[in-house]
């Protein structure tokens, strides 16, 4: 068997405006942030942390992470990122997630920290979590080795379109690690990553894609192809 190489990219830690909800009363402050005003995001939003407002919890955490508008300090990111997770604020349990897992700024990597965080905000739909947390369980970091465990958890991703998911899934169904071992769904599957994806992502997709599609059959290779089409097609809800 191959070894196993998380085709998710290390992402940058993520500020909550990504993701878009209803007017909530951090608007302001974030899109302040956004625009790189920091001290008047820190002024507009640090009063709002102070009554427990989860994101802007997570916004004053995420600016001593980056050290924007405040002095950086990542072990006050984390205690404010814990106070937004406390409210099973998703984000801030994927930023835990994240620095536990990559050791972001000094902090010691933890393993099982991290994937105890990354459970947190699978069990919300988060689909990063879900793919992060199915690649621990693919190698055993952090958690007992269970493939059949990140094959539930990648097909949760892979539902809501989430390119690292695709290539995770692939690469079970590429070596019959937790599914039976499918070369075809592998091609289909690293296919719609490359697809879906740019930059390191989609480069390794197709290479793996490739590498596939050199064992399959004239046959076989159009059914991988005519599968992958289907999928995209169906936003994601028919790929098998």
């Amino acid at each position: 068997m191959r070894a196993f190489r998380s085709l998710l990219l290390v992402a940058s830690l993520i500020p909550a405006a990504t993701y878009a909800a209803a007017p909530e009363p951090t608007d302001e402050g974030a899109k302040a942030y956004q625009k790189g005003a920091y001290s008047d995001a820190e002024r507009m939003l640090r009063p709002l942390a102070d009554q427990g407002n989860p994101k802007a919890m997570y916004y004053i955490g995420f600016m001593y992470a980056q050290g924007n508008g405040v002095k950086q300090d990542m072990d006050k990111a984390i205690e404010w990122w814990k106070k937004s997770a406390d409210k099973n604020f998703a984000p801030a349990e994927l930023n835990l997630g994240m620095t536990y897992e990559s050791g972001e700024g000094g902090i010691d990597k933890n393993p099982e920290e991290a994937a105890k965080w990354y459970r947190k905000a699978a069990a919300q739909g988060d689909t990063q979590a879900e793919t992060s947390l199915g690649d621990m369980y693919v190698t055993g970091r952090g958690v007992a080795q269970d493939p059949k465990e990140a094959a539930k958890l990648y097909k949760a991703a892979v539902i809501k379109g989430y390119a690292p998911a695709f290539a995770g899934y692939a690469y079970l169904y590429e070596t019959g690690a937790g599914v039976p071992k499918d070369p075809v769904k592998a091609h289909m599957y690293y296919n719609v990553a490359a697809a879906t994806s740019t930059g390191e992502l989609a480069s390794k997709a197709t290479s793996n894609r490739d590498r596939v599609a050199a064992t399959l059959s004239k046959d076989d290779f159009a059914k991988a192809r005519t599968l992958a089409r289907t999928c995209m097609s169906s936003n994601y809800q028919k790929c098998e």
